[in-house]
């Protein structure tokens, strides 16, 4: 084959890679944004500081990273904080780190209304540290991971072609019980 035939192959194939970019460019998106809300973390005896089943409530926060394909099809990567102290150290404390790979899909409900159920595997960090508070001694801290399922549902509404607003339900199932978080949200696609 001589270099005129690849030429005019090679500039064939590309001109129909752009071209399929342009006419699929507003069906397939990145995803990207932040969520805020509450967490409740359900720890079980064998983690809690004072060796009984413990519950607490919290604050949490996600970063989201993702992509949404032409088909609906939606895959996430998460990276999540929920933390139940919000006095400083004063009584016990229970952190969770957690970092999800999700895939999913988004049903359009309405022109304007959205559900995204997603499932997939949370490698989660939980921190234990013992309060300030009626503490003598020194306070007992433990760090303990692992690999579990995790599920969320995400509620969006499309403000503008770039902005969505959400409100999500998040669940991992861990070794160390649950963590539970309820957020609202902005995400950008573009």
């Amino acid at each position: 084959m001589d270099n005129k035939m690849k030429k005019m192959i090679s500039l064939t194939a590309l001109t129909l890679l752009i071209s399929s970019f342009s006419s699929h460019a507003n069906e397939a998106q990145i995803r990207m944004g932040v969520e805020l809300g509450t967490s409740k973390i359900a720890v079980d005896k064998d983690f809690a500081i004072l060796k009984e089943d413990f519950d607490t409530d919290g604050l949490s926060i996600n970063y989201v990273l993702g992509y949404k394909f032409a088909n609906n099809v939606v895959t996430e990567a998460n990276v999540a904080y929920s933390s139940s102290d919000i006095l400083f150290g004063t009584f016990d404390s229970y952190e969770t780190y957690e970092i999800k790979a999700m895939a999913g899909y988004s049903f359009d409900l309405a022109t304007y209304f959205k559900v995204v159920p997603m499932v997939g595997f949370s490698h989660w960090e939980l921190e234990t540290k013992q309060g300030l508070f009626l503490n003598p001694g020194p306070e007992a801290e433990e760090e303990f991971s692992g690999t579990d399922f995790t599920y969320k549902v995400r509620f969006e509404v499309p403000v503008s072609d770039l902005v969505l607003l959400s409100l999500s339900y998040a669940n991992t199932e861990a070794e160390f019980g649950r963590n539970e978080t309820t957020q609202i949200g902005i995400l950008f696609e573009f």
